[in-house]
């Protein structure tokens, strides 16, 4: 995945908006991933250089919490 430093900014806010929705807080959803601290904040972040796979899979896991939350 290579992304903008926008497009990594853009996907960074959806994440929140979602963390938001879906009733959860920080921790409780890193928690959910099983990531470790650091790896989370990365790719949750989308930080440059993050793994592409961690992005992906907070992503899906991000929509599968709001749909829970509705």
């Amino acid at each position: 995945m290579s992304l903008s430093n926008s497009e990594r900014d853009l996907l960074a806010r959806e994440f929140e908006e979602n963390l938001a929705q879906s009733g959860l807080t920080f921790e409780e959803f890193r928690q959910e991933t099983g990531f470790p601290e650091a790896r989370f904040l990365d790719a949750f972040m989308v930080f440059e250089g993050c793994d592409p796979a961690d992005v992906e899979f907070i992503r899906g896991l991000l929509e599968e919490a709001v749909q829970r939350a509705r």
